[in-house]
């Protein structure tokens, strides 16, 4: 089995913070502008993501997921209704994607972060 066959049957997780800042949502689009070609050959993408707390609570959550939705239809959002900073936050919504992975019986994740860039 070659990795494209692997990536083919795989599903890709990305975990990121939204602040209340369009700049995010902006750089946000770069990211999957670039990694579009290799964000493509996955069977599913699922995106879990926190806000800062607060105001930008829900009228960021839903800019995040029109501007993923615009690229991947059928992707999976999550959305963390609570940020614990940048340890406890990472691995809240890690632990998000890995137990929605587990109660919809996936066998292959590629998880990764909003902000890492693939090439080929």
């Amino acid at each position: 089995m070659n990795l494209k066959q692997l990536i083919n049957k795989s599903v890709y997780g990305t975990i990121g913070y939204i602040s209340s800042s369009q700049d995010d949502l902006n750089l946000l689009e770069q990211y999957i502008l670039y990694n579009l070609p290799i964000l493509k050959e996955f069977k599913q993408i699922i995106v879990a993501t926190s806000f800062s707390n607060g105001r930008s609570y829900p009228s960021y959550q839903t800019l995040n997921k029109k501007l993923w939705k615009k690229y991947f239809p059928d992707c999976v959002l999550i959305d963390s209704k609570i940020n614990r900073g940048h340890n406890f936050g990472t691995a809240d919504l890690d632990d998000a994607i890995f137990d929605y992975c587990k109660e919809n019986n996936i066998n292959w994740l590629c998880k990764s972060a909003n902000d890492v860039v693939f090439d080929e």
